[in-house]
């Protein structure tokens, strides 16, 4: 479902079962106008895991770091809740996807080292 964190925690409190969780889309949050950093927060008791995607407002999935996801940012919220859970790269392929799939493997190790290291001091 792509709605706001209240919706969301709304839907599985009202459920009631600690199998049922949040998986929380980075792009597609963005993409709807979310603030992915808040939300994520604002989650953090329901949230099982993370696809990370980027994309423009309103617009496609782009390779990471070429669309409107403050990738930093959350990063720095997941840290901030002591987040373990998955993280997914659901990106998307190019032309290339062994190379574009090792560029977004680094990208979002060098931003995780970056948040963390935010996270720390």
């Amino acid at each position: 479902l792509d709605v706001d964190a209240a919706r969301s925690a709304e839907i599985v409190v009202g459920l009631d079962s600690p199998a049922v969780g949040v998986c929380y889309d980075l792009g597609n949050a963005t993409a709807a106008g979310l603030n992915a950093p808040v939300e994520l927060i604002d989650l953090a008791p329901w949230l099982f895991e993370v696809h990370v995607k980027d994309r423009p407002v309103g617009g496609p999935n782009v390779p990471l770091g070429q669309g409107a996801v403050d990738f930093l940012t959350a990063f720095q919220s997941l840290a901030s809740i002591s987040f373990d859970g998955p993280l997914t790269l659901e990106t998307v392929k190019g032309d290339k996807p062994g190379e574009l799939g090792l560029r977004h493997i680094e990208f979002v190790r060098k931003t995780l080292a970056l948040a963390n290291a935010g996270a720390r001091a």
